[in-house]
C-alpha cells in the first residue's frame, strides 16, 4: 500500500489561474472530497466554500507580459494542410477536365454519326 499524507493540517490543493483581463470571477465547486488514508477512503472534507475573487488590472500585466515573438513563421505552402489542399484542388480540376473532355468527345461523336447517317440515305431511305 502506498504511503498517504500523515499528520494534521497541510496544504491540500494548490492551484494557479492564469488571467486572462481583470474583474470579478468565481471559484465554484460542485463536488469535493478529501480521503482519508485509513484503508477505508473515508471523505474527510467538512467545509466546501466557494470564492469570488477580484482580479486587477495591474496584476494582470505583470502575470501575463507581452513577449514579442522572435520565432518565425514557415511559409504558408510548408503547412502541410496547404499542400493536402492544393493536392485535392488539383486532382479535382483534373478529374473536372476529363469530364468536360468526355463529354464534348460525346457530344461530338453524337453529331458525327448523325451527319454520317445523313449521307447515307436519301430521302427515299436508299442508299
Amino acid at each position: 500500500m502506498p504511503t498517504g499524507f500523515v499528520g494534521n493540517g497541510g496544504t491540500v490543493l494548490h492551484i494557479i489561474f492564469k488571467t486572462k483581463s481583470s474583474g470579478i470571477t468565481s471559484v465554484i465547486w460542485d463536488k469535493a472530497e478529501v480521503l482519508a488514508h485509513d484503508g477505508s477512503g473515508t471523505n474527510i472534507l467538512t467545509n466546501l466554500q466557494n470564492h469570488d475573487l477580484f482580479i486587477e488590472e495591474e496584476l494582470t500585466r505583470i502575470l501575463l507580459p507581452v513577449v514579442p515573438t522572435t520565432e518565425e513563421k514557415p511559409p504558408f505552402y510548408e503547412d502541410p494542410l496547404v499542400i493536402l489542399n492544393i493536392a485535392l484542388m488539383i486532382i479535382l480540376g483534373m478529374l473536372g477536365i476529363k469530364y468536360f473532355i468526355n463529354s464534348l468527345l460525346r457530344s461530338h461523336d453524337k453529331e458525327l454519326h448523325r451527319r454520317e447517317n445523313e449521307t447515307k440515305f436519301d430521302d427515299n431511305g436508299k442508299t
